[in-house]
């Protein structure tokens, strides 16, 4: 080896060495945090493959999106969901009605009904389900037609939750609505209160996005008019549009595009000029094709729910979880001391684990309107008495039906008690009345009795008057008759 190879190798090291020193002093400046590589020195641990591992562990799990469909029957749910995925994902009522089931019944209220799918797409898997909520809307009364909707998607988060504390999460299925497609029956060219109702309703709870389905069938200008319309409701009465979306850049971008505008159809058509099968639908003016631009907005939906937006809404919705689950569990908590004071003035039985935490309650004396400080091995003893049983109950006390039907009880009692009041009243005014009257009966008898008597003394006052004019006047007393006549006798009998 020559000199200046030597000596290269020697500058080498002491370089290795100052750098060394570098990192040493980096370490001592920067606890825990190590600049592993420099310009000239590169040394390569892998921690910067993470991303890559984790882009592959999150195709390997896949992800879940679970997507709901509302509005009335015959808008188009269907076909829309069988033409965003180009098969056969949920049955046609009609095709079951023509051919497969002859005898289809429609449930009279708004149902519920889930389809579950496995979509693979280059290695990744997603677990979709699609919510139909059929009958919504139908009927003479839909007053609260949104409420079983409304109900479906608070319950899933309930029972996400109580899923999440028992002992084995294995089996945890997330059956949390990210979205909500709500589809406008634009039959009536507008939209009506119960569509209003229910919109204001959902979008309190998931991403909303409105649809004016079978666009094929408006002009141009009067799909303008509708979605200028449709635009003014939503702002006028509050209601949200994807509100759960933290980034406000991806919220205005959905927010300028509503309302989509859709044309949904399961066959292909051969466009005139051209060779190519489109799906779309052919007429005799020309034909209406799902994919283009100018004919509605089926390429920009799928976009958003599928290609740019799926995680914002997949991710907003585990965010409005958490604060669900937080405010459930403090009245969780706040409940559970009801419940057993309940217990303890006897009005309910006794909950599940009540003697632990009655002891619990009068060792710590803990305060329940500060559920922050309470012990979280504490308040898992205090959650057990308070499961899900107990959360139902809770719930249905808070339902806007049974809210109302309070309302209409107490009105009926209040009507009830009017009318027991006034008939007690009227009953009581009669009776007043009658008393009266008998007391009037009462004082004419007794004036009466008072002229008779006085007729009576009048009567009495002559007679007495006569008596004493008729009376013989007074005289000295005379020997008896047998006195008298004995003279008489005695001198008739001497002569």
């Amino acid at each position: 080896m020559s000199s200046v190879e030597t000596a290269q190798l020697v500058k080498e090291a002491h370089e290795r060495l100052r750098h060394f020193d570098k990192i040493k002093k980096h370490r001592l400046e920067n606890t825990g945090v190590y600049q592993l590589s420099t310009e000239q020195y590169a040394y390569n641990v892998g921690i910067d493959s993470l991303p890559q591992q984790v882009e592959d562990l999150k195709a390997k799990r896949g992800a879940v999106f679970n997507l709901l469909l509302v509005g009335q029957s015959g808008v188009g749910k269907t076909t829309f969901i069988n033409t965003l995925f180009g098969t056969e994902v949920m049955p046609n009522v009609w095709s079951e009605i023509e051919t497969r089931k002859p005898h289809t019944k429609f449930e009279k209220g708004t149902g519920i009904s889930k389809e579950r799918l496995a979509l693979i797409e280059d290695n990744f898997n997603l677990e979709l389900t699609i919510v139909d909520t059929p009958g919504f809307g139908d009927f003479i009364d839909n007053e609260f037609a949104y409420l079983p909707i409304t109900d479906y998607i608070d319950e899933q988060l309930r029972l996400y939750m109580f899923m999440e504390e028992q002992p084995d999460r294995s089996k945890l299925v997330d059956n949390r609505v990210h979205c909500c497609l709500f589809f406008i029956n634009t039959s009536s060219r507008g939209v009506s209160p119960v569509e209003i109702e229910a919109m204001k309703h959902i979008s309190t709870r998931v991403n909303l996005i409105p649809v004016i389905p079978k666009a094929d069938t408006l002009t141009k200008t009067e799909m303008y008019e509708i979605k200028e319309l449709v635009r003014k409701i939503i702002f006028v009465h509050g209601i949200k549009i994807c509100e759960f979306i933290e980034d406000e850049d991806v919220k205005q971008a959905i927010n300028k595009q509503i309302p989509f505008s859709i044309i949904g159809s399961e066959s292909f058509v051969v466009p005139e000029g051209s060779t190519e099968a489109v799906r779309g639908r052919k007429y005799r003016w020309g034909t209406a094709e799902v994919m283009n631009p100018e004919h509605c907005d089926f390429i920009k939906l799928r976009d958003v729910l599928m290609a740019n937006n799926m995680v914002d809404l997949i991710t907003t919705t585990e965010s409005y979880y958490e604060t669900c689950r937080s405010k459930l569990v403090k009245t969780r908590l706040i409940s559970s001391e009801k419940l057993i004071q309940g217990y303890i003035d006897g009005l309910v039985k006794a909950p599940t684990g009540f003697e632990e935490c009655f002891e619990l309650l009068k060792e710590k004396s803990l305060n329940f309107t500060d559920v922050e400080r309470i012990d979280s091995d504490d308040a898992a003893k205090l959650l057990s008495i308070f499961a899900k049983e107990a959360v139902d109950d809770m719930v249905v006390q808070w339902s806007p039906r049974y809210i109302l039907k309070q309302i209409s009880n107490k009105k009926k009692y209040s009507e009830m008690i009017s009318y027991e009041e006034t008939k007690f009243k009227n009953w009581k005014r009669k009776l007043f009345e009658k008393q009266a009257h008998l007391n009037q009966d009462i004082e004419g008898l007794h004036k009466q009795i008072k002229s008779l008597q006085k007729e009576i003394e009048e009567l009495e006052q002559p007679h007495q008057s006569e008596t004493i004019r008729s009376s013989p006047p007074e005289y000295k007393s005379e020997p008896s008759t047998a006195e008298g006549v004995m003279p008489s006798l005695i001198d008739a009998k001497s002569a």
